[in-house]
């Protein structure tokens, strides 16, 4: 039972600092294709 908490802590930590990532790829992908179809035009 302590090791699956200690796992639960260790991914909940690994998706803190990969979920900010995420969000900036998003962003950067979603301004990326705005560009691109402003462009296309």
């Amino acid at each position: 039972m302590e090791s699956q908490r200690n796992y639960y802590l260790c991914s909940r930590e690994l998706f803190d600092s990969i979920a900010p990532q995420n969000a900036e790829i998003c962003t950067v992908a979603k301004s990326l294709l705005s560009i691109l179809k402003y462009s296309a035009k």
